[in-house]
């Protein structure tokens, strides 16, 4: 009996069959872990916490370190690398805000030690952090805070060694923004003479005269209700409050001179409406222009102004003292001066600069006076 023939496989199916595995293999390889989608809804929601500047919560959520441990694969780690150095970053930056939110003046200290170690962490952890220009300027700012002017100035340094777009030149002059105007070098320095500008020349030539208008008027209850300061932000006093007011007379960027608070103190808004370097815009001016503004600044018993910069180095501020207890005082680039009656202190607002007024019961008054700088080339 003949022996029957088995019949040939169907190779078109096995291939089927095999692509299908491959593909079924692949498909499961590139879903994400278990720990892997934790880690990302973390991230998330630690990043919109951060940008929402909800600190101390965004201080929490961006605490990776143990979702991160938990991924399986070296794949994994690679794929969420870049994030997690971001993250730090991001925490480090958080740290430093929220330490303002402390009740004490020992609580705020400690959170700004825990914020320096954790952009310590970061930079460890990747030196690609050096590139990222606002964490090295909040860095800087939290080792200023702690009086680690030495470690400010290495971590400066060592930045603009490892970045080829790096816009500052000296590491006590970093306005905020990065916007560094090209002036002479041998004019940038952070206090300047009086005598050294007409506008500067004038306040100090009238200062009994605008001394006199301001303190004739209720300075207390009309700078009181006025919103908080430009730069708010930086300042506390002793609860944590924030009491930094402003009462705006001129604003170049918007409104010009304010025409009901001109009429309350018309002296000086007269003496000062027509000055060149107040209301003439150079050509060469950057957008914004961070330019120029005359305001009466209250800094509220106990208070301070913590350490920062002015967004751009194209401006000067002068400060014409109204009224002033013992002990208030202003530190640009680590100088102290202190504040005293019929005198005024001219200097560049983009340098590390902080106020301070100590007296439990008195405010410091200062007429701040914003103006260009001569020789702006931008």
């Amino acid at each position: 009996m003949p022996r029957k023939r088995k019949q040939p496989r169907d190779g078109g199916a096995w291939r089927k069959y095999a692509l299908l595995a491959a593909l079924v293999a692949a498909l499961w390889a590139r879903t994400p872990s278990a720990p892997a989608r934790r880690l990302e809804r973390q991230l998330q929601t630690g990043r919109a916490l951060f940008e929402a500047g909800n600190w101390r919560d965004a201080v929490a959520a961006l605490d990776l370190r143990k979702q991160a441990a938990a991924l399986r694969t070296d794949a994994e780690r690679r794929l969420f690398w870049p994030r997690l150095h971001e993250a730090a970053a991001h925490r480090a930056q958080s740290a430093l805000r929220a330490a303002d939110l402390a009740d004490t003046a020992a609580a705020r200290r400690r959170g700004v030690e825990q914020a320096v170690s954790l952009f310590e962490a970061a930079l460890a952890m990747d030196e690609n952090a050096y590139a990222f220009l606002d964490f090295v300027y909040d860095a800087c700012r939290a080792y200023w805070r702690l009086e680690r002017v030495e470690a400010a100035d290495a971590l400066f340094e060592a930045a603009r060694s490892k970045s080829d777009a790096f816009p500052w030149t000296t590491p006590r002059q970093m306005p905020c923004c990065g916007a560094l105007a090209r002036l002479p070098v041998a004019n940038e320095r952070p206090w300047h003479a009086v005598d050294a500008y007409d506008l500067t020349r004038i306040l100090r030539d009238h200062t009994h005269d605008i001394r006199r208008e301001f303190m004739n008027a209720n300075l207390d209850r009309l700078v009181s209700a006025s919103p908080e300061g430009h730069g708010a932000e930086f300042t506390r006093d002793a609860t944590g409050r924030k009491p930094w007011r402003e009462l705006v007379l001129y604003d170049g960027e918007n409104e010009g001179w304010d025409a009901e608070t001109c009429e309350a103190f018309p002296k000086t808004c007269s003496l000062l409406r027509d000055a060149p370097s107040l209301i003439t815009v150079p050509a060469a001016a950057p957008k914004p222009r961070y330019c120029c503004r005359v305001s009466v600044l209250r800094l509220a018993p106990g208070a301070r102004v913590n350490v920062h910069t002015a967004p751009t180095n194209v401006r000067l501020k002068a400060h014409l003292v109204l009224s002033t207890p013992p002990g208030a005082f202003l530190s640009v680039a680590g100088e102290r001066r202190n504040y005293s009656e019929d005198e005024v202190l001219v200097f560049d607002d983009s340098f590390f600069h902080a106020a301070e007024n100590g007296h439990e019961t008195e405010a410091r008054y200062v007429l701040s006076v914003d103006f260009w700088k001569p020789g702006l080339l931008l």
